[in-house]
């Protein structure tokens, strides 16, 4: 009758350490579940706004030889887009150089904007050789939300220099004579005619290309145009945040420059900018290219030294950079048409002689 009794307290001591063990272990169930859609919340590894692309200039290259791959990745407008820093090496590729253009406008006048990256690269190791994948940081203005893209491995073939080459000692017969037809000499004076004459006609076509796209909303011109407006009409300028319209009027004119002189305006100083455009430029522009050293001297002081006063009011610095605006367009208008004229007139000089 004891050795019963034993048991039933043995019994029951194991009964309820498997139920103390049960209610332990649910509730750290529990907590799980409650926590998990918290830390969630903080990020995510996709956006189906965000797209990132990659686009390699060469799918196979001989050892040592140089080939491109560009990321592209469109995102709306907002959103800030982090590149890795990959160093001198990416996977078994050495890293020559780099060239970014990033927050370039959509041209059809949409919200989304283009980011772009355009690695050169280059590598002695031969065979099928896989360049990683890369995590790009994006955060969105909306919400504070981050999440990371990551571009699709891509494969290259490297190629010894040795490879493929013509066996020597293979000989291949030799042909015979070609008949070749010789053409009969053509009248220089009519030749000079067509020359001016096409000319003539690439003038009209740049002078009416020229004017289609003023008519066109995807012109750089029309685009900073619209920028500036929304930003008249934006409460930060109404509320006379200095800072930050003197940053966006800054963000609008590096954009136009990457758009109409395709130069990496967003990463250079202004200093940088006008001797990028001064090497291209007559000397003729040297006014329009002074004023515009003088503005992003003036919006570099207040982005760096916070030298707010420099900008003058600031009811009248949109209308300011408007008229810089209107006068670099007309500038690199003139600059081209002279260029096609002057290219034109060496063609016929040529033929004269």
């Amino acid at each position: 009758m004891i050795h019963s009794k034993i048991k039933r307290v043995r019994a029951s001591r194991q009964s309820l350490g498997n139920l103390l063990t049960r209610v332990v272990v649910s509730s750290l169930l529990v907590g799980c579940l409650l926590v998990a859609p918290t830390l969630a919340g903080e990020t995510s590894t996709a956006n189906d706004e965000v797209n990132a692309a990659v686009q390699v200039s060469k799918g196979s290259v001989q050892v040592a030889e140089p080939f491109d791959v560009e990321i592209n990745l469109v995102a709306p407008k907002g959103t800030s887009v982090t590149f890795p820093e990959v160093g001198m090496s990416w996977g078994p590729f050495d890293v020559l150089e780099h060239h970014d253009r990033f927050a370039i406008p959509a041209s059809d006048g949409s919200s989304e904007r283009t980011w772009t990256r355009v690695y050169t690269l280059e590598t002695i190791e031969t065979g099928d050789l896989e360049l990683p994948e890369l995590e790009l940081q994006i955060e969105s203005s909306e919400g504070d939300k981050r999440w990371v893209e990551r571009t699709q491995s891509q494969t290259i073939s490297v190629v010894s220099v040795l490879e493929n080459k013509v066996d020597p000692l293979q000989f291949r017969d030799i042909k015979g004579p070609l008949e070749l037809a010789v053409s009969e000499p053509q009248d220089s004076h009519s030749l000079n005619g067509w020359v001016v004459g096409l000319g003539a006609a690439l003038v009209l076509g740049f002078v009416a290309l020229a004017l289609a796209r003023r008519r066109k909303w995807a012109s750089p011109r029309e685009w900073a145009q619209s920028e500036i407006q929304a930003l008249r009409d934006s409460s930060e300028f109404q509320n006379r945040n200095a800072n930050f319209c003197v940053d966006r009027l800054d963000e609008i004119l590096r954009s136009f420059l990457e758009w109409q002189f395709s130069i990496p305006a967003i990463h250079m100083t202004g200093t940088e900018i006008y001797h990028a455009l001064h090497r291209n430029w007559p000397d003729s522009c040297g006014d329009d290219l002074q004023s515009l050293l003088e503005w992003l001297e003036t919006t570099e002081q207040v982005k760096f030294a916070g030298a707010v006063g420099a900008v003058g009011e600031l009811d009248l610095l949109p209308g300011k950079l408007e008229q810089l605006l209107d006068r670099l367009e007309l500038a690199f208008m003139a600059n081209a048409l002279n260029e096609v004229v002057a290219s034109e007139s060496v063609t016929s000089d040529k033929g004269d002689n």
